[in-house]
């Protein structure tokens, strides 16, 4: 009986993620532009005008979006139960939940680095979240630092950078909070 149940769960997510985005060409999104002023990763007001050093650009970035951005679940900001905010609605109003940072975290990573992250989509212990993908490595957008010990995440969707900002800019919520992040 569980099986029967895991695999219509599966058939679900499948169908639903292929409704979303499989069937769907986002290769529009790659240029995509927002109006998000260029950023002085090193300024921040909650540093208090301590510097800190970065020896790894990304990580800076990152670092810099979890501390710009409030967490916010999707209830209290969208009444919604999922809802993909693109990076100008997070960075505007400076709130969002994981997968709202790490879509402002990709997309200034693509615009000021020119990298190509992706969205990982998955489990941290027990909880639905969302991270950074970017050659191999995990980048948690939430608290700005690089995953070094991955024994408490499992991956289940992994999306292409194009295809996380298109979600966001055309597809907005998922009715799949299985498949999406969100503590």
């Amino acid at each position: 009986m569980i099986k029967i149940i895991a695999l219509l769960f599966i058939v679900f997510v499948s169908v639903t993620f292929l409704l979303n985005c499989g069937l769907y060409n986002y290769d529009e999104y790659w240029d995509i532009e927002y109006d998000i002023p260029e950023i002085d990763y090193t300024d921040h007001p909650q540093l208090d005008g301590t510097t800190i050093v970065f020896n790894d650009e990304v990580v800076q970035i990152v670092w810099w979006v979890s501390k710009y951005i409030m967490y916010t679940k999707d209830e209290v900001l969208y009444n919604d139960g999922e809802y993909w905010a693109t990076p100008e609605e997070t960075y505007k109003s400076q709130r969002g939940d994981c997968e709202d940072h790490a879509l402002l975290s990709l997309y200034l990573l693509h615009r000021d680095l020119g990298l190509n992250p992706r969205l990982v989509c998955g489990w941290y212990k027990d909880l639905r979240h969302a991270w950074i993908e970017l050659d191999g490595e995990w980048y948690e957008a939430t608290s700005g630092r690089k995953v070094t010990d991955s024994s408490n995440y499992r991956e289940f969707l992994t999306y292409e950078y194009n295809e996380a900002l298109g979600i966001a800019a055309r597809v907005r919520t998922l009715n799949v909070p299985f498949v999406v992040g969100g503590e």
